[in-house]
């Protein structure tokens, strides 16, 4: 089974670094709400729980959650026109104005109704509807897991998948993380998770990671996954470095972390938490095209 660091505990919302005056002094506001102050835009009527929680079994019986956009458009024009209009905390990034103050400068994107390259494998973000396709994936691999993934505990139950599912909205709003369905574009069958997260607002880079279900290893969806996640990474979430934690043991997720062209910069002792004992891995590395 093909993993990659992915934990379940995502860290809160980075602070403010300012001196004590401008934003660092105001009373917390949540990101959305300080979006659509700065922006001078209206709300809409429906929260992001809400959007988040409809598409998932419409687009697994083949049909589209959004209008469809005209044909001749590429693929990923296409998944672009038809993406969720709903303003997304990104990130929180300070650029220094003199002295000690900062200016926060808060970025929206929009949740797509899908990623893909017209392959074999599409990311999907995940939907209530989600977690019982999800949890049979998880179960299916689950002795594989649970020795790579801590949250993969002896009493995983589907109520954990589905508190982890429910969470996701509001962690993509607050800009803490980005998790998608692996998703067999043919047979809509669901392959895996993978996500986003553990992103610094000020260097811009990110930690990356994935799993398959064992069933469906060693057919490239893991390969193909990263490459889209990392892809978005790039251009929408405007990543300077997005960063693949490996277990020393797992060879298979640092064969993907090679194909998609990921540099290895060293070994890490001590780095990641299976669950039983800490593990040193390798930290792989991927960077824009252009700065390589």
């Amino acid at each position: 089974m093909q993993t990659a660091a992915l934990p379940l505990g995502y860290p809160a919302v980075h602070s403010s670094p300012g001196s004590g005056r401008g934003l660092a002094s105001r009373r917390p506001v949540s990101p959305v709400t300080n979006c659509y102050r700065l922006f001078q835009l209206r709300k809409p009527r429906h929260s992001s729980q809400s959007k988040f929680a409809h598409g998932f079994a419409q687009r697994k019986a083949g049909g589209s959650v959004l209008p469809r956009a005209p044909e001749s458009q590429p693929p990923e024009q296409v998944v672009r026109s038809r993406a969720n209009t709903i303003f997304a905390f990104l990130q929180r990034q300070y650029l220094s104005t003199g002295g000690n103050q900062r200016v926060q400068i808060i970025r929206v994107i929009t949740v797509p109704e899908r990623i893909t390259n017209a392959g074999k494998v599409e990311l999907w973000p995940l939907a209530p509807d989600c977690v019982l396709d999800l949890f049979e994936a998880v179960e299916e691999s689950r002795r594989e897991l649970s020795t790579s993934m801590h949250w993969c505990h002896p009493d995983y139950s589907i109520d954990d998948t589905r508190q982890w599912v429910s969470s996701r909205a509001t962690a993509w709003e607050q800009g803490d993380s980005y998790s998608f369905l692996i998703m067999d574009a043919r047979a809509k069958q669901v392959l895996g998770t993978c996500g986003i997260d553990c992103i610094h607002p000020v260097h811009r880079f990110g930690n990356l990671g994935y799993w398959i279900r064992t069933s469906r290893i060693r057919e490239g969806a893991a390969t193909e996954a990263t490459g889209l996640l990392a892809k978005f990474g790039f251009l929408e979430l405007q990543l300077m470095r997005i960063e693949i934690v490996v277990a020393v043991g797992n060879l298979a997720s640092q064969k993907v972390a090679q194909k998609v062209g990921a540099v290895r910069e060293g070994r890490l002792r001590n780095r990641v938490n299976s669950g039983a004992e800490f593990r040193d891995a390798y930290m792989f590395s991927l960077v824009p095209p252009l700065r390589r």
